[in-house]
């Protein structure tokens, strides 16, 4: 009971080589999913998620109130994929949202320029400039989100368990490597790690419900919930029920506690 996470740079044969090993394991394929689940769940427009996530933050546009809590509801939905196992996800940040789950292979997909400059210039039908300049824009916007969001490069290789370059191998060779360390018992599904996951995805989900505190202290133990939050004395019982009520919606919450650091005014 596995969990693959997918990372490549773009124009790699990411997409072609999940959708192969989801096939070999028998394993359900997911990318496009999560954002339609996220759109269904926080009822986002598809068209203003993926514009939030494809425009990279930059030094002069900071990164906006409205694209974090975007982020933080795709992370709770691939959370909640995750938790039935037997996965694989290409796409945004898997890497990044996953990370300290103890059964996920994350594997990084890599190829040389010239490599991707070439399947750029016969996908997109564009010139060799075109595909250099598009390759550019696209790796740099990719190197900003993981800055941003992470503080560390998305491609560093301490992010992953498996670096494979296609240079020499295929894509069925590739394949055949990361269903081979799926079978390693450190790769294996366990009560502790289901525990983890299942605490992750309620903490992830919360975040994602409460965007009106983004300051808030969230811990998830055992279907245990605590949130803390300043809110205005005055306002202190509305508060402490609206909370309650969106927590109480959320899969697996067993008890909740929350406390409020009032203010006067």
């Amino acid at each position: 009971m596995t969990i693959i996470t997918i990372s490549r740079g773009s124009y790699s044969r990411g997409k072609e080589l999940a959708e192969k090993l989801a096939a070999k394991l028998n394993y359900k394929c997911v990318s496009r999913e999560v954002l339609l689940g996220t759109c269904g769940q926080f009822k986002v427009p598809e068209k203003e998620l993926t514009k939030a996530i494809k425009n990279a933050p930059s030094i002069l546009n900071r990164f906006t109130r409205e694209k974090e809590q975007y982020i933080n509801r795709i992370r709770a939905t691939l959370l909640e994929y995750a938790q039935n196992d037997n996965i694989v996800y290409h796409g945004l940040a898997g890497q990044f949202f996953l990370k300290d789950i103890p059964n996920v292979v994350k594997v990084c997909l890599i190829a040389d320029m010239e490599y991707r400059i070439k399947t750029v210039m016969e996908v997109e039908n564009i010139s060799r400039k075109g595909a250099m300049s598009l390759l550019k824009k696209i790796d740099e916007e990719r190197v900003k989100w993981g800055r941003r969001l992470y503080g560390i490069k998305p491609f560093d290789p301490i992010l992953f368990d498996l670096v494979i370059n296609i240079r020499n191998l295929t894509v069925d060779d590739a394949v055949g490597i990361i269903a081979y360390a799926t079978e390693f018992p450190c790769f294996q599904a366990t009560p502790e790690s289901r525990e983890m996951l299942k605490n992750k995805t309620i903490k992830a989900q919360i975040v994602a419900l409460l965007d009106e505190y983004p300051n808030a202290d969230i811990s998830v133990k055992e279907g245990r919930v605590h949130v803390g939050i300043d809110a205005p004395l005055n306002q202190k019982d509305r508060i402490t029920q609206e909370v309650k009520e969106s927590i109480e919606r959320i899969k697996g919450v067993e008890e909740i506690e929350i406390t409020l650091e009032t203010k006067s005014t």
